[in-house]
């Protein structure tokens, strides 16, 4: 068998190989290039992030969807966190997103000095109780000994004009009994039998591993003991939640740290494995390809939606699950295809490229 004939074959088994791969990763490729949704953002980049969202079935303010989130952009000066501000967008359908007529992002913003300090905001929730809507988010200053972390809230009737902020809780407090401990991450709060019911992951203890844990208050200011909550059924490492009371049962979503869970409870404490929800895809053009983060689960008049935050090697987004029910919950394109063929293609080619240079060359040295 001469060298060329050999070579020629090596090029036809290439070529079957690479179509093959090629038909499997733009199957999946096209499975997973869903599109995020689109969100104005303080910092011009739409790159939002931590969505907290509640549905009205009738409109509330002239909107059934209303949504807090923090953008989070990457790599945007003068520090990320800077520009992780409590920021307020409404919908009427759950796919498109604007600004409230009359609101201007954020609805709490850095001072100069804290900028100049890099203090930073952080975990926005939105509550309805009675009538009005309530934020709840974090207060971070740095200090020589790292961050002093605070709860705060700001309270509007309207969605548009929002009140003072409001501190309710000093983690570093030593004075007076700190009945939550040391830090409150991913606050999720609801109003529920005349309380504040909070679900919240507690900071790592000696072994590393977080724990879920609750609290409860009638002002928003003096707060049970905490208590930690039981996982059944799946062995995670929290760090971020949501929870939301939907047809008599608390539905939890965690992120921990890689995939999105979803878990039940009938009290609010003893929680029960459902499923993993999501996990980021690895594929490159994908908006969710590198990682997630915090979500936000809702029902509306469709069925279930979940709102989730995902980020690739240069952005952040807030993406979209929806399902009839929890068992069909899948990723929803909110504006067509995120990326052509063409995307996909790019580094495909160049991969394929390096592999039958390198063959060549290994044809090339065998045959000398």
């Amino acid at each position: 068998m001469t060298k060329r004939t050999v070579i020629v074959r090596w090029i036809i088994v290439a070529f079957v190989i690479i179509l093959l791969e090629f038909l499997a990763e733009f199957l999946y490729f096209n499975k997973v290039n869903q599109s995020p949704l689109l969100l104005e953002t303080i910092d011009g980049t739409g790159q939002a992030y931590h969505p907290s969202v509640l549905f009205f079935n009738e409109p509330w303010h002239g909107y059934r969807y209303w949504m807090a989130e923090t953008p989070y952009p990457i790599n945007i000066p003068p520090y990320r966190d800077r520009w992780e501000c409590p920021s307020i967008h409404v919908s009427n359908d759950g796919y498109n997103w604007t600004l409230p007529n009359g609101l201007s992002n954020p609805i709490d913003d850095l001072l100069p000095l804290e900028i100049k300090n890099k203090d930073f905001f952080s975990d926005p929730h939105l509550v309805y109780k009675e009538g009005h809507l309530e934020c709840f988010y974090r207060y971070s200053k740095a200090t020589e000994e790292g961050y002093h972390t605070f709860l705060v809230r700001k309270i509007s009737e309207d969605g548009i004009n929002w009140q003072k902020r409001e501190q309710l809780l000093d983690f570093c407090d030593t004075v007076c009994d700190n009945t939550v401990g040391d830090m409150v991450r991913s606050p999720a709060v609801i109003w529920q039998d005349f309380r504040y019911k909070m679900w919240f992951v507690d900071n790592v203890n000696p072994k590393g591993t977080k724990h879920v844990c609750y609290s409860e208050s009638i002002d928003g200011q003096h707060w049970s003991e905490r208590q930690v909550c039981f996982l059944e059924g799946d062995t995670i490492n929290p760090w971020h939640l949501d929870l939301n009371y939907l047809d008599g049962v608390y539905l939890l979503t965690i992120y921990d740290f890689h995939n999105l869970t979803l878990w039940k409870s009938y009290d609010g404490v003893s929680f029960v494995y459902l499923k993993q929800v999501l996990s980021p895809s690895g594929v490159y053009g994908s908006f969710y390809s590198d990682g997630l983060y915090r979500s936000s689960i809702i029902k509306d008049m469709a069925g279930y939606k979940l709102y989730f935050s995902a980020f690739d090697d240069s952005r952040t987004y807030i993406g979209l699950m929806e399902g009839t029910d929890l068992d069909t919950l899948s990723v929803s394109s909110v504006n067509g295809p995120y990326k052509s063929l063409i995307d996909f293609f790019k580094p495909f080619a160049m991969i394929w490229k390096v592999r039958l240079w390198n063959l060549y060359q290994t044809l090339q040295k065998n045959h000398r």
